[in-house]
């Protein structure tokens, strides 16, 4: 059956489900509590698999290879980062609820005309499309990156090379015993596969997650934004309804005077009552504020610490990166190993830029709200409304911005700010290494 729109789980998309079975997500009164934290220790124990297996192969056999030291370097790193942000993330699905519970509090009781419908709408729209081409991207890599050893033992075997082909797995592994031999080494495929897409699934649902709630704030900013620069519209419309209604109801009597003196008496009432309205429409504006405001805060509560991970081990992974493409580079012996490690890049910046360009949106929309109560038609208001504006106007001057880790805005700068640090630790290390 399907979830009333306003309520809580319907703003997790076709997502909840999957939050659900990977026991990441779990409704406020929902009764069993044990089973999802059962399935979320599953995921946990799981996603605990290829940190552990990478650390062991760094200590106990380090590749003397520099690509493969690189490759089992890189998978330490990123596993190791998705576990953490997957147990921060499962520790504090506290905000997460008390978010959704005061984000659908919003969507239900401020802007329930066809307007504010259809913005909302399209930023769904726009969340479901993110949700399909993060799945497409997450299922192409996970594919690619388990199919490589079997393709490559393929090519291998048909170019005719002397010698037994040597049994690669996906990921490094270190064991007591020889992983090349069957049936351990179809065991360690298997299970590696599993946990790869497992890993992929839980960085898909959680990225799409606060991708999706950071687009479902800008959609009640973008309908701040249309009540407040509408608000004089419908003053205007009830003026003339209420003006229409009393100068036909004055026609009907005999009486020059008497209905002259009614239609006076009646723009004053209706002058009055009008400018009453005006006043109730921004009371409700800002008290939509005041939610907005509220359910920013509890984002930030809810992603600071994962986020704050993620961008600083993407990061670090870039910096990693590039300085053994540009050994490598240097080295000389062409470019096919360079780009194994090339082609890792662009889903760093994929990562991280999808975070800082939506989290740029709510800080737009945010900054257009000074210009749509400018533009409200408060000149023709009355001084109560006027003073009452100019509050909302002292408030709303300071843009609303996404922060994690107390520090770092999710913002067009903050993505420059990663491209930046990546650079110069890349270049530091470089120094150091060509110094050496």
């Amino acid at each position: 059956m399907a979830e009333p729109a306003e309520t809580p789980v319907a703003l997790l998309g076709r997502n909840a489900s999957m939050l659900r079975l990977l026991g990441l997500y779990q409704q406020k009164h929902d009764g069993s509590k044990v089973k999802a934290a059962l399935l979320s220790a599953f995921s946990l124990i799981f996603l605990l698999h290829h940190p552990v297996f990478a650390a062991m192969k760094l200590y106990m056999d380090p590749p003397e290879d520099l690509v493969e030291f690189a490759l089992c370097s890189f998978s330490f790193i990123i596993s190791d980062g998705v576990f953490i942000k997957t147990a921060i993330f499962i520790a504090d699905r506290g905000m997460l609820h008390q978010m959704l519970e005061v984000l659908s509090d919003s969507r239900r009781l401020y802007g329930r005309e066809e307007a504010s419908k259809r913005i909302r709408s399209r930023y769904e729209d726009l969340a479901e499309r993110v949700l399909l081409y993060m799945q497409v991207s997450t299922m192409v890599a996970s594919i690619g990156w388990l199919a490589a050893p079997l393709v490559s033992r393929a090519l291998l075997a048909a170019s005719g090379e002397s010698g037994e082909v040597p049994r690669k797995l996906p990921l490094p592994v270190w064991l007591p015993l020889d992983v090349q031999a069957s049936p351990t080494y179809e065991i360690l495929y298997v299970l590696e596969a599993y946990t790869t897409t497992l890993t992929g699934l839980v960085t898909l649902c959680i990225d799409v997650l606060f991708i999706r709630l950071m687009l479902m704030v800008t959609a009640e900013l973008e309908v701040l934004n249309y009540n407040v620069s509408t608000m004089a519209k419908g003053r205007e419309k009830n003026s003339d309804d209420l003006y229409n209604r009393g100068h036909k109801q004055n026609m009907e009597t005999q009486d020059f005077y008497r209905r002259d003196r009614a239609l006076q008496m009646a723009e004053t009432v209706y002058k009055h009552g009008s400018d009453f309205q005006l006043y109730q429409e921004l009371v409700t504006n800002v008290r939509h504020h005041l939610i907005i405001l509220r359910t920013v805060d509890l984002l930030e509560a809810a992603m600071s610490k994962s986020i704050i991970i993620l961008l600083f081990i993407n990061m670090g992974a870039l910096c990693s990166n590039l300085l053994v493409v540009g050994v490598l580079l240097q080295a000389g012996g062409g470019v096919t190993r360079p780009l194994t490690l090339t082609a890792m890049i662009p889903f760093l910046l994929y990562q991280t830029g999808m975070f800082c360009v939506f989290g740029q949106l709510v800080t737009d929309q945010s900054e257009k709200l000074m210009i749509s109560a400018f533009s409200c038609g408060w000149n023709e208001s009355d001084a109560r409304f006027r003073r009452s504006l100019l509050i909302f106007m002292a408030m709303v001057n300071r843009p609303l911005e996404i922060t994690v880790g107390k520090t770092c805005k999710l913002s067009r700068e903050m993505f420059l700010q990663v491209l930046n640090g990546s650079y110069t630790l890349f270049n530091m290390f470089y120094q150091v290494h060509s110094t050496s």
